[in-house]
């Protein structure tokens, strides 16, 4: 399997992504899990031009599938929400670990960390990414410690409920 990252971020492919987790997993390609990236090609155009060297693809959660079973460049995997994810999982990709990068504040979300805020929608698709035997982690760049988000969603750490709720 060339897939060295799964990651959720909502910026997709961004600094982070290119500066930090390249250097760390020196990966070629990368595959954007994401429908409305994926019917835009002047998006796609533009975010090909982010790193010179990598290659950039997108197709929609479901046709990534066959990104896992590819022997052809290390590549990383960006979908921009916990839902993606899930429909990535649920479609059938061999997904053993995903990492939840930078899913940021929006109308019904609530602080876990300080780049992870998270909807009732977004714990549920977490919830069955879990279930379904995937290790999740959150951490933003590669040379900070992970959060195990399995052992947060088993303690109730991550239940809606108990985050704080800010937007007030």
């Amino acid at each position: 399997m060339s897939v060295v990252l799964t990651r959720v971020d909502a910026r997709l492919l961004h600094g982070q992504v290119l500066v930090g987790w390249r250097t760390a997993l020196a990966f070629d390609a990368v595959g954007i899990a994401d429908a409305s990236t994926a019917g835009d090609p002047l998006q796609l155009e533009v975010l090909a031009l982010a790193e010179p060297g990598v290659a950039v693809e997108a197709r929609d959660p479901g046709g990534a599938v066959e990104w896992y079973a590819d022997a052809g460049p290390r590549r990383v995997v960006l979908l921009r929400t916990p839902a993606a994810l899930a429909e990535l999982v649920a479609a059938g990709a061999p997904v053993g670990e995903a990492n939840i990068g930078g899913v940021y504040p929006r109308e019904g979300a609530r602080r876990f960390l300080d780049y992870v805020h998270l909807t009732r929608e977004d714990i549920d698709a977490l919830r069955r990414v879990a279930a379904a035997g995937v290790r999740l982690t959150a951490q933003d760049l590669p040379t900070r410690p992970a959060v195990d988000l399995n052992l947060a969603l088993a303690e109730g750490r991550l239940a809606f409920d108990n985050l704080p709720d800010r937007s007030a």
